[in-house]
């Protein structure tokens, strides 16, 4: 804290040697400090708030994400059947944040992308997927599941 006083003292301008370092305060440390060090502080304040201030507002204006939770991408969205040969009929439906097997009662909640792998909760279970978009189906990678729930392989666009 005395080098922080000592440091603003020489800010002030008063270029002799503080007479005594005992800090009082946040900022201000005895009579050491002059009113011209004071006004250097509280526009130096100022500036880092406009900075700060200007720089929010940038990113709102030029539609950063900031706040935006993830979502699948607008291909994903719809119903997706099998695109080979299978027992299984069940079909897939992308909403913005959501997948819903047509064998199963139950949502899946997008929780976090990475890439393309998904992270997607039912509430009790928490599961990460490999999803990717190549010439208009949906690749789906190992999921250690079995039989219909298993969403492995191919799927095109019902």
């Amino acid at each position: 804290m005395v080098i922080f006083c000592v440091f603003i003292h020489f800010l002030s301008g008063n270029s002799e040697k503080p007479k005594n370092t005992a800090c009082i305060g946040y900022i201000f440390c005895q009579a050491d400090i002059k009113r011209k060090g004071v006004f250097f502080m509280k526009n130096t304040i100022k500036i880092v708030g406009i900075i700060a201030f200007v720089a929010i507002i940038g990113l709102l204006i030029t539609g950063c994400d900031l706040f935006k939770d993830d979502e699948f991408p607008s291909e994903f969205r719809g119903t997706w059947e099998r695109d080979y040969s299978s027992v299984y009929t069940n079909t897939l439906t992308f909403t913005s944040n959501t997948i819903k097997d047509s064998t199963q009662s139950f949502y899946w909640d997008l929780k976090s992308v990475s890439g393309n792998n998904y992270t997607l909760n039912t509430g009790s279970t928490t599961y990460t997927i490999f999803i990717k978009y190549e010439n208009g189906n949906l690749n789906f990678g190992a999921d250690n599941t079995s039989g219909e729930h298993d969403w492995q392989g191919r799927w095109r666009k019902r």
